[in-house]
Parts: C-alpha cells; sequence; structure tokens
C-alpha cells in the first residue's frame, strides 16, 4: 500500500517501515559525520531548526504533550 491509500482508508499516520528506517539511518549518520569532524552536536541541531516545526505536526495529531 502507498500513503494514499491509506489516507483513503481514513488513517491520518501510516508508518512506511523501510522508509521510517532509511530516513533514520540518514540522520543517524549525518549526525556521527558531525561528531567525527567537530567533536560536538551543536553544529547538527543548530543546522536542523525543526523541533517548533515537529511539535506544531505532534498537536495536529492530537497530542498535547510538549517536545523539549
Amino acid at each position: 500500500m502507498n500513503a494514499f491509500e491509506f489516507l483513503q482508508m481514513g488513517f491520518r499516520v501510516a508508518l512506511m517501515p523501510s522508509s521510517l528506517s532509511l530516513a533514520a539511518l540518514g540522520g543517524a549518520r549525518d549526525l556521527l559525520l558531525e561528531l567525527k569532524r567537530t567533536g560536538n552536536d551543536r553544529e547538527y541541531f543548530a543546522k536542523r531548526n525543526s523541533s517548533a516545526e515537529t511539535e506544531v505536526w505532534y498537536k495536529k495529531l492530537g497530542s498535547t504533550r510538549k517536545l523539549v
């Protein structure tokens, strides 16, 4: 099934297991390369100022949990 088929069935969230793990691995690789290059994670997270964006997305799903 693709994402559009899940939406047509009424789901608001659908996990695509292989896609999710590949994306996570890509992010982990980027962070590890940054740690190797600089010795810290500050620049990695500074470049990815998406925590506010992620919180808005999470709230739209109906969650009341605040991401820190």
